[in-house]
């Protein structure tokens, strides 16, 4: 009985999330701990750079994939909850900060879908600046050229899962 449960079609896409989930996790760490990218190490730093990396996965998933999709954005909204718990917000009022940063979530994507449609990468290192992530303006602008290609390379190619495998090492 279990294990048919356990077999069914969307428990397995509840599973390939979570992986898929914490892949994304690690690479947004990977990305803040490089010491090449100068990123400012606080919350809204990660917020952004998981955004970033869950637009790519929503852009090139095709709309069979709509249990994954939504099974990332439970996971990514009760790790936002328990995220924002850890800085300190009490339990009082934990709920109209984690609506604020999924406004703020759906705001950044409606953003980035505007942007890769347009193919305008002006717009995209705009963009990159707009959300005050970075330490140093000069690496900036290299790291937002190489984010833009990547990004535009995965939703050219629609190749799925291809961040999961990504390493930002090579960003000098």
């Amino acid at each position: 009985m279990i294990l048919h449960y356990l077999n069914l079609k969307g428990n397995n896409q509840n599973k390939e999330a979570s992986i898929l989930y914490s892949k994304i996790i690690k690479n947004v760490k990977d990305l803040t701990m490089n010491k090449n990218l100068l990123f400012n190490k606080e919350f809204n730093t990660s917020f952004e750079l998981l955004t970033l990396h869950l637009f790519i996965i929503f852009f090139i998933f095709n709309s069979k994939s709509n249990i994954i999709k939504q099974e990332l954005m439970n996971i990514f909204i009760e790790d936002l909850d328990i995220s924002i718990r850890n800085t300190g917000i009490g339990d009082a009022s934990i709920g109209k900060y984690v609506k604020k940063y999924v406004k703020k979530y759906y705001f950044r994507i409606k953003k980035l879908d505007k942007i890769f449609r347009s193919k305008d990468f002006s717009l995209f290192k705009s963009y990159i600046i707009s959300i005050n992530i970075h330490d140093k303006s000069q690496n900036l602008k290299f790291f937002a050229e190489y984010l833009y290609q990547f990004i535009d390379m995965n939703i050219s190619n629609n190749k799925k899962y291809i961040i999961t495998n990504y390493k930002f090492n090579n960003l000098n």
